[in-house]
């Protein structure tokens, strides 16, 4: 399942106005317009093996404002209801950001930030995706 705010994206990839038009005819994947936030929120618990996050440049140069609760500890916590014992969230990120890495270092174990070379418009650019595995219900330590 992909969750896409804007409706002209898939339209202008079915249309060939942009690449695409094969992934969405894939009869495994599900083009869901809407945020984010409420597609997950909508899923059952336990019920993602995975959830990837590309959202704006990252949690830390936000181009709109109202995408920083896609990266808040609300919305993690929300993330990891959602996902099956051993599965992880991913976030991609023009850059490191303390600040994720502190929310899923308390939601999730196995906590990563991997940094990602890219050539970009003819420079050398680094990239970051955040991980984390959801805990397992045996790694929780009663109080």
């Amino acid at each position: 399942m992909v969750a896409e705010l804007h409706p002209e994206i898939p339209a202008w990839m079915r249309d060939g106005t942009i690449p695409g038009a094969d992934l969405l005819a894939d009869p495994r994947t599900e083009m869901v317009v809407g945020d984010v936030r409420a597609v997950v929120a909508e899923q059952a618990p336990a019920s993602l093996d995975a959830i990837v996050l590309d959202v704006d440049n990252g949690p830390d140069f936000l181009v709109h404002d109202d995408n920083a609760a896609v990266y808040g500890s609300s919305f993690i916590d929300v993330c990891a209801a959602r996902l099956r014992p051993d599965g992880s969230l991913c976030i991609w990120s023009m850059a490191p950001s303390d600040q994720v890495m502190a929310s899923l270092t308390t939601t999730f174990v196995d906590v990563h930030e991997t940094r990602i070379p890219v050539r970009l418009q003819s420079r050398e650019e680094d990239y970051w995706i955040l991980t984390g595995s959801r805990r397992r219900v045996s790694d929780i330590v009663p109080p």
